[in-house]
């Protein structure tokens, strides 16, 4: 059966973002990265904000510079209570987009 393309393959070495999902609106990328550093290397992390409002819209990616670190990350964190919230993680589908993709479209 072919790789489904938009899970990370183990055995390329890339980048793995993670999907973290149900964060308190107050999270900050630094309390991320710290939280999530000690799996291992941290390379970016990114909280999506509401346009309008500029607010913290309750989820964040996560890039691990390896696949053994962020599944390591998904296997301690997800379902863990963090500020009395929930968390879900799981592997992102797909890599991050470039400012220049977002303003262009696919």
């Amino acid at each position: 059966m072919p790789r489904d393309p938009r899970y990370p393959d183990p055995r390329t070495g890339d980048p793995v973002s993670l999907l973290v999902r149900n964060l308190d609106r107050r999270a900050t990328s630094r309390t991320l990265s710290r939280m999530f550093g000690r799996f291992g290397r941290v390379s970016d992390v990114y909280i999506p904000r509401d346009f309008h409002s500029r607010r913290a819209r309750g989820f964040a990616f996560v890039e691990f510079e390896s696949y053994p670190d962020a599944k390591e990350a998904v296997r301690m964190m997800d379902g863990q209570r963090v500020e009395g919230r929930q968390l879900s993680i799981c592997f992102a589908q797909l890599s991050r987009k470039s400012a220049s993709e977002m303003k262009t479209g696919p």
